[in-house]
């Protein structure tokens, strides 16, 4: 069995509650999030068309960008790639066959061995910034035990609430759970007060200050139109991918121009 077939294999629904399993696979793998600067974009809805606008508005810009999303549409490839190019069933099997044993030893999920492995690839490839999609919630997600440098939040509504809680406040509090210390930024779409509240309470804690998207924001109308992403909302995702940018460019070497163009024509199968 190739190390696609293992990981296929692996039931993807069977979700596994806490980061002790991918902090430990990731030990086994050397670390790699420490050789990575990443961003982690956690919400409800437009986590998906946020990063691709990112993604393509700093590749545009000729930097070597890692992406991690889920889920697929074809090929499990998908969910990891670097320039929009997915990694090859080469590096796949390669992972599974140095960390076979470490992963069965562990009990790692589906979910957390693609973290890992995303992590370990990006830092391989030495890419100048990883975009990191988070899966479910945010406090125990795999995503937010690989330390990112900047957290993206889109809106946050109600879901998955036989998991992360039956109220929007607890909902809340476990994407929350993905601000960490080691951001040392973090942006916002517009947010219902009780959701600002909680979000603003555990940023308190790491002395953090939430940048939300100021209702007079206007750099794009409803006359822009995503070229490929139809939908008023995806205005509400530019706005916030724009910003995005701007705050990674704070962490790269050179300027990102043509954001807004970038982002208009940003190319996201499925959605």
């Amino acid at each position: 069995m190739d190390g696609k077939d293992f990981l296929l294999n692996i039931n993807p629904a069977k979700i596994k509650y806490g980061l002790h399993r991918t902090k430990a696979l990731l030990k086994s793998c050397g670390n790699p999030q420490k050789k990575l600067t990443s961003i982690q974009i956690v919400g409800t809805n437009g986590k998906g068309s946020t990063s691709a606008m990112i993604v393509n508005s700093l590749y545009k810009n000729k930097y070597k960008v890692g992406h991690f999303t889920s889920p697929h549409l074809i090929d499990i490839t998908e969910r990891i790639k670097i320039n929009e190019k997915p990694i090859s069933v080469q590096y796949i099997n390669k992972f599974i066959n140095l960390y076979k044993k470490d992963i069965i030893k562990i009990g790692a999920s589906f979910f957390e061995i693609l973290s890992v492995m995303a992590v370990d690839y990006f830092a391989n490839k030495k890419v100048d910034i990883a975009i990191l999609e988070t899966g479910l919630g945010g406090r125990l997600d795999s995503i937010t035990a690989m330390n990112a440098s900047g957290l993206i939040i889109t809106p946050i509504s109600i879901d998955h609430t036989s998991i992360l809680g039956n109220t929007l406040e607890q909902i809340t509090k476990e994407k929350a759970g993905a601000i960490s210390k080691y951001n040392q930024w973090a942006i916002s779409s517009k947010q219902k007060n009780n959701v600002k509240f909680i979000l603003n309470q555990k940023a308190d804690k790491y002395s953090l200050k939430i940048q939300y998207i100021k209702n007079n924001l206007k750099l794009f109308n409803n006359q822009d139109i995503c070229k490929y992403l139809p939908g008023k909302h995806q205005i509400m995702n530019a706005h916030l991918a724009y910003l995005g940018v701007q705050y990674i460019s704070t962490l790269l070497n050179k300027p990102v121009v043509s954001i807004k163009k970038n982002i208009l024509n940003t190319y996201w199968p499925g959605r």
